[in-house]
């Protein structure tokens, strides 16, 4: 939504001052481009728990919920 404001904002310079002022794409984009990176990489919470007995059990569940058609291999 900011890129999208700040792309307006010039757009309005624009139609008051003239096709020399910039369409303000070079300004907003670096900007856009570590939001989407932020978002991309960041940290966010998870609203998932651990399942109880690990990998193990995930592995059984995931084996019985494809009919055997699924095979997991530990980590090693």
């Amino acid at each position: 939504m900011a890129y999208e404001a700040e792309l307006t904002r010039f757009a309005e310079l624009r139609v008051l001052h003239g096709r020399g002022i910039p369409d303000g794409a070079e300004f907003a984009g670096p900007a856009l481009t570590r939001r989407l990176d932020a978002a991309r990489t960041g940290r966010r919470p998870t609203w998932a728990w651990p399942l109880p007995g690990g990998t193990a059990e995930w592995a059984r569940i995931a084996h019985e919920h494809t009919a055997g058609r699924w095979e997991h291999d530990e980590p090693s």
